[in-house]
């Protein structure tokens, strides 16, 4: 059996509008599960610039550390 890519899709994420449904609820079915990454973006004020950067970079840490960061972790190293 062969399925196109809108019927994998349909089955995947749910009747719903806003967001994915799991397996065992009402309306999705199938074999596989689809997981999205989305990016927003927008303008802030220039007087924000200084604490968008504390929250966004903890200081002295490299990407592959803050992946690996609990929340608790990244919460005391940005002192939130």
């Amino acid at each position: 059996m062969s399925l196109t890519p809108k019927e994998i899709v349909n089955a995947a994420v749910g009747p719903y509008d806003k967001y994915c449904d799991g397996y065992g609820n009402p309306g999705s079915s199938g074999v596989g599960y689809i997981s999205v990454l989305t990016l927003d973006t927008g303008k802030v004020k220039l007087d924000m610039d200084n604490l968008l950067e504390e929250i966004a970079v903890p200081k002295n840490k490299k990407a592959a550390d803050i992946l690996n960061m609990t929340v608790d972790e990244w919460e005391e190293e940005v002192k939130l």
